[in-house]
């Protein structure tokens, strides 16, 4: 769902992904906000129901803005502290490292791992962090990753 569209596409778990330009207030259950890298609200709303945010580790007034709401973030990043950050890119791969345990979507312990990514354009590093964070965090990844992910 956006502005100007809505679409529905491919199979198995349910999944609604909203495109907004502001931060609603939102009552979700087991819901997952990815914010885009430079995503900043005009003003805070409470985000109830604890949901799990993926967001850039340098955006400080979205990550003061929703505090707040005591949300479980995940940060993603080229910091040490972040949860995702990247610990090499070249033209066509992207490894992505999962630095500390965290927990997915349904609860379930979630080791650090390494992610290797293959793509045939170039991605932000932000846009691939927040990608691994949601393919890990909702158990789409196998443990241990036994081959690069293809993003088409």
């Amino acid at each position: 769902v956006s502005p100007s569209c809505i679409t529905e596409q491919g199979e198995g778990e349910e999944l609604l992904l909203l495109e907004t330009q502001e931060l609603p207030e939102a009552s979700l259950k087991n819901a997952v906000f990815v914010f885009g890298e430079n995503f900043v609200p005009e003003k805070a709303h409470k985000l109830n129901g604890a949901p799990l945010c993926i967001a850039a580790s340098d955006n400080l007034p979205l990550l003061e803005g929703i505090a707040g709401s005591h949300p479980q973030v995940i940060t993603c990043g080229m910091s040490p502290k972040d949860t995702f950050s990247c610990s090499g890119k070249s033209e066509h791969s992207a490894a992505i490292s999962l630095l500390r345990e965290t927990a997915s979507s349904t609860g379930k312990k979630i080791e650090p791992l390494e992610l290797i990514f293959s793509f045939s354009e170039d991605f932000s590093v932000y846009n691939l962090l927040a990608y691994a964070a949601l393919l890990t965090l909702l158990g789409n990844i196998p443990e241990p990753p036994e081959s690069p992910i293809v993003i088409r």
